[in-house]
């Protein structure tokens, strides 16, 4: 499953939904979700991912995760059968 984190804040419940995937999940932080990418939400066995527009706009840098495109994002969404926005 693809989880596409939009939104800065996150409730307990949601970060121990994504600390819990497998390696068969992605995670997608886009907009003002980047800014999880600092709060130890990272924690995951899934695959991670950052917009990179949306990290260089808002100054999120030295984050260890693959910094992807619109047409990357496109093709997360194609693959991953299902998907949830937060």
């Amino acid at each position: 499953m693809l989880y596409i984190i939009r939104n800065s804040q996150l409730s307990e419940w949601q970060k121990q939904t994504l600390k819990s995937l497998s390696a068969e999940d992605a995670i997608m932080f886009a907009e003002n979700g980047v800014y999880n990418l600092y709060t130890g939400v990272i924690n995951s066995n899934a695959n991670i991912y950052a917009l990179k527009q949306d990290c260089l706009s808002r100054g999120v840098d030295s984050v260890d995760v693959d910094m992807v495109d619109y047409a990357a994002w496109v093709k997360l969404t194609t693959t991953h059968k299902h998907w949830l926005n937060w």
